[in-house]
């Protein structure tokens, strides 16, 4: 069952909390504080978003179709990764691709060169140690733990840009 705000109902979040919280000095189980259910809600809106930016650019002409299915497929595959932790990208799309994605949190910066029908172009760095890290990933492959492991850096970061 999903909700009218396109949730999946939250157990709980119907009663009030305050008898175990005073008495525990902890919100039971199922409860969730209203800054990350917001979040959540941010998120989802955001994540939407991006992808009426993608078939927006595909309906207009400027990516082809198949571009702007494999970014949502990447984008996709970024989230599943990082466990939804993963801040929605600052996109781009040039006239005909590619298409990029960027993240910039505190001192982590990633992003994504998409080309039409080619790999994937991945790029980090880390501004306070100038580590840089680069691969070329095909779409179809699993993410490789490098790059899983800057992904992760960048989603569980707490500063932004």
């Amino acid at each position: 069952m999903i909700t009218s705000e396109g949730f999946p109902p939250m157990i709980g979040l119907d009663k009030p909390a305050n008898k175990a919280t005073i008495s525990t000095g902890r919100r039971p189980m199922g409860v969730v504080s209203t800054s990350v259910t917001k979040r959540a809600a941010d998120r989802t809106r955001q994540a939407g978003e991006h992808c009426d930016y993608l078939d927006r650019m595909a309906a207009e002409g400027v990516v082809p179709r198949s571009l702007a299915e494999t970014a949502r497929t990447v984008w996709d595959q970024v989230s599943i990764v990082t466990d939804y932790r993963m801040p929605v990208p600052a996109a781009m799309a040039g006239e005909g691709g590619p298409i990029w994605y960027t993240w910039d949190k505190g001192e982590h910066h990633l992003e994504a060169e998409m080309p039409d029908g080619g790999p994937v172009e991945w790029f980090y760095q880390n501004r306070k140690t100038d580590e840089v890290w680069a691969a070329d990933i095909t779409v179809t492959d699993t993410f490789p733990p490098p790059l899983c492991t800057r992904m992760f850096r960048v989603a569980l970061t707490g500063s932004t840009n």
